[in-house]
């Protein structure tokens, strides 16, 4: 009843019954007035709704209730769960105000305030709460491995040993997002993994030697079925499992090399040794090389010739190769390597005959076979290539051999010999060096040339002289220093004059023996010429100039007297020691005559001032000369002038 007009009436019947149980009856009539409640309780239907449901979306019913029969109701929402629903104010029906902020993932119920207001503004509120139901909106993530350390299992390990990788997925959904693992590929059976855990472990027996790594495939599965799968790659080490091999000759070849071979050379072997250990490289290197003779190399065991080798030496060389293994396990083995026997030239050795003017020189038998050696001991055959340009060679074939320098002939020469041992040949090419001697043997045949001296000499050069014979002096090699002091006297510009058909060789060879006459050398400034004198004052005054000189100056009185020597020799007198140079070329010195010396120095001055004849000197044969002046007469007196001398000489 909500108003004083609403009435309710309700009748009572009753007895009523006294001690002799007589009853008496009656009936009342209650007459209720009607008064306005509270709502009092609100009921509800549903009340759930999926994540993202779209606005609108009904959620489900609130009900309120009322003991007022007739009584109307109209509904709120005090609280909408921060504008989430909303309600329909007549028929209390709840809907979806904002479907962006329906999320499982973040909250999966929430509350709100229902209000309940009847017509006469009374009002009854309860919260409710609204439940959010998950929807499958993603998918399994792909696996991936959340163990930081390197996949890496060593061979052998045993079973259930953990490999490095703990497998990881997830469904970002709420609900139905639980995730399980598996293999898809196990590398055939030698791997498992943990469905729960994710934990990859070895499931079998790991061989190196039979593979050095492996590829699994894992399978990630949520509980919406949602599933992904990923590859990874498990490596494996090695263990050292096993020795090196002892080492072996891989070339069926014999092992042979012939003598001479370049370094290089291969001799037939090619050692090979193994370590069963996968990652066991093998080297090679030579305990013993044979003195250094062979190599090897040190990947491919490869053994090639290093150094000299001589058959006549020795017929073969042991080497002992060593082979060591990665894991520091090693074998040696000794082979021997044999020499083939070549043959080779014949070996020839220096040879330098000396022999002195005039003067011929054998060498008996083996003779000039003591400068060849075959190597293979063949018998050899002895030739003359050819014969010298300065005298000859008569040779035998047993090595017996004699030089004859030709006449006058002074200086080096050479020929060849050529020996065989049949097949090859060697040239020996024989320096000749002909010496003059101190004392000059007289030249050969006749001519018109006699000794100089006091008593007369035969014209046929086959007389006997009183006084001694001319004194010579073997020359030394022309130096450059001597040629030039040379080409000046000579007016020559260029120091090959001194070599070409007007001045010999001879010649320049006999202008340059002053050093080994007197056993040493006096130099004065620039190139001088001191000539022969008789007189003894002028000796003296030529003394007393150089009296710093350390060896005989003039030893003997000389026949011919050059008057512009002694004019030279008193306006030079002051000269001193401190004039000498010794960078000057040496004094050339030719014997004249018996205790004459003819000495030559650089001094310009002294040249223009002594040598009026320039031209003169271009012609001069000192050879010619000596044997020339012997055929002069004692009456030859001093006034000669030096041009004059060398005049008569010729």
């Amino acid at each position: 009843l909500r108003t004083l007009g609403e009435t309710l009436t309700d009748v009572f019947t009753y007895t009523i019954e006294d001690g002799s149980s007589a009853p008496s009856t009656a009936q009342i009539t209650i007459t209720i007035q009607g008064a306005n409640d509270n709502p009092n309780d609100i009921t509800t239907t549903g009340l759930t709704i999926l994540e993202n449901a779209a606005n609108g979306t009904s959620a489900g019913i609130v009900n309120g209730l009322d003991s007022d029969a007739t009584d109307m109701l109209a509904y709120e929402l005090v609280d909408d769960a921060g504008g989430r629903f909303a309600v329909d104010p007549f028929s209390g029906e709840v809907s979806v105000a904002n479907s962006s902020l329906l999320d499982y993932e973040v909250n999966t119920t929430h509350s709100v305030t229902v209000k309940v207001t009847d017509l006469a503004g009374l009002t009854f509120q309860n919260v409710l709460a609204i439940a959010v139901v998950d929807l499958n909106e993603f998918s399994v993530t792909i696996p991936i491995d959340t163990d930081g350390s390197a996949n890496i299992i060593a061979e052998d390990a045993p079973i259930g040993t953990a490999v490095g990788i703990t497998i990881f997925a997830f469904d970002a959904d709420a609900t139905t997002s639980a995730v399980t693992y598996s293999l898809d590929d196990d590398a055939h059976g030698l791997f498992r993994i943990d469905s729960n855990s994710g934990v990859v472990t070895v499931n079998s027996a790991l061989d190196f030697e039979a593979a050095t790594s492996h590829t699994i495939v894992v399978r990630a599965t949520s509980l919406d079925t949602s599933a992904a799968t990923q590859s990874f790659t498990i490596l494996v080490t090695d263990v050292n499992e096993f020795s090196i091999t002892t080492i072996s000759d891989t070339n069926a070849a014999a092992d042979t090399v012939l003598e001479n071979s370049q370094n290089g050379t291969t001799v037939g072997i090619v050692a090979f040794a193994a370590d069963g250990d996968g990652t066991a490289t093998v080297s090679y290197s030579l305990d013993d090389t044979a003195g250094g003779r062979f190599a090897i190399d040190a990947f491919t065991g490869l053994v090639t010739v290093n150094g000299s080798l001589d058959y006549e030496t020795a017929h073969a060389y042991v080497i002992i190769v060593r082979a060591t293994s990665q894991d520091t396990s090693f074998a040696t083995q000794a082979f021997t390597i044999s020499l083939l026997n070549t043959n080779e030239t014949p070996v020839i050795s220096p040879w330098t005959i000396v022999t002195d003017y005039i003067t011929p020189i054998t060498f008996n038998a083996p003779g000039a076979f003591n400068y060849v050696d075959d190597p293979e001991l063949d018998p050899l055959t002895i030739s003359l290539v050819g014969q010298p340009s300065s005298g000859t060679v008569n040779l035998q074939s047993n090595g017996t051999l004699t030089y004859s320098p030709i006449n006058l002939f002074e200086g080096t020469t050479s020929f060849e010999l050529e020996f065989s041992d049949g097949s090859l040949s060697s040239q020996l090419v024989v320096q000749v060096v002909v010496n003059r001697p101190i004392n000059l043997p007289p030249p050969t045949g006749g001519g018109s040339g006699g000794g100089v001296g006091e008593s007369s000499g035969s014209d046929t050069g086959s007389g006997s002289n009183e006084a001694s014979a001319p004194t010579f002096v073997a020359p030394s090699p022309v130096s450059d220093a001597s040629l030039e002091a040379i080409q000046v006297l000579l007016g020559n510009s260029q120091t090959q004059a001194i070599r070409s058909d007007d001045v010999s060789p001879q010649k320049a060879a006999a202008l340059a023996t002053a050093d080994v006459a007197l056993g040493s050398v006096f130099y004065v400034q620039n190139l001088a010429l001191a000539w022969q004198v008789t007189d003894s004052s002028s000796i003296d005054s030529f003394r007393e100039s150089y009296s710093g000189h350390r060896g005989p100056v003039i030893t003997n009185d000389l026949r011919f007297v050059g008057p512009n020597f002694k004019r030279m020799i008193e306006s030079n007198s002051e000269l001193q020691d401190r004039d000498w140079l010794s960078r000057v070329a040496p004094t050339v010195t030719t014997a004249i005559g018996t205790g004459a010396v003819i000495w030559l120095v650089q001094a310009g001055h002294v040249v223009t001032s002594l040598v009026g004849r320039g031209a003169t000197w271009i012609s001069i044969d000192p050879l010619v000369v000596i044997e020339g002046a012997r055929g002069r007469e004692a009456e030859e007196d001093e006034g000669h002038s030096i041009g004059e001398l060398f005049d008569h000489g010729k």
